[in-house]
């Protein structure tokens, strides 16, 4: 998601209101658990209200918070249940369980990759970035972001593979 850099962000609160559904956004995506991604949001949050005039000198508020709510993630140990939605899109007379079954199964495999590999992905797929912004965002270099994607990437592409024969 691209977001637009903000004029001012001398008030927290107005930053908070305008980025925190990003911030949940991309915390879930990294968590793959709701009340997990609602943590590390807040956390970021408690982190940056002692060091707010620094996201305020930053020239990209927002990459700055992006960039420290990813560093919670990665420094948080907090193993907790995957969230599923309980709400499963019956369509065409579907039954709704197996989709349920289906996104429990895709949201396992998501949450058996590495942090730092959840991390390539949702920066890559969910805020869209680039290899060389992830690269800054994770310090870290562009090749070991490609590599650590495509290991991701093949690691979730066998695990599906395997699904699909068990089923």
């Amino acid at each position: 998601m691209a977001v637009e850099p903000l004029d001012s962000v001398d008030d927290i609160g107005g930053f908070v209101a305008r980025y925190r559904p990003a911030m949940l956004r991309l915390a879930l995506g990294l968590c793959r658990d709701l009340d997990t991604a609602e943590d590390v949001v807040q956390e970021t949050l408690a982190r940056l209200v002692p060091r707010w005039s620094m996201v305020c000198a930053a020239t990209y508020p927002w990459a700055y918070v992006r960039q420290a709510t990813v560093r919670v993630f990665l420094s948080s140990r907090d193993e907790r249940t995957v969230y599923v939605s309980e709400h499963a899109d019956v369509a065409d007379g579907h039954d709704a369980m197996a989709g349920v079954d289906d996104l429990d199964a895709a949201v396992r495999r998501i949450r058996s990759l590495p942090a730092r590999s959840r991390a390539v992905l949702a920066l890559r797929y969910i805020e869209e970035l680039d290899d060389q912004t992830i690269a800054d965002v994770l310090g870290t270099t562009r090749a070991a972001v490609r590599v650590a994607a495509h290991r991701a990437l093949r690691q979730l592409a066998v695990q599906t593979e395997r699904h699909r024969e068990i089923k």
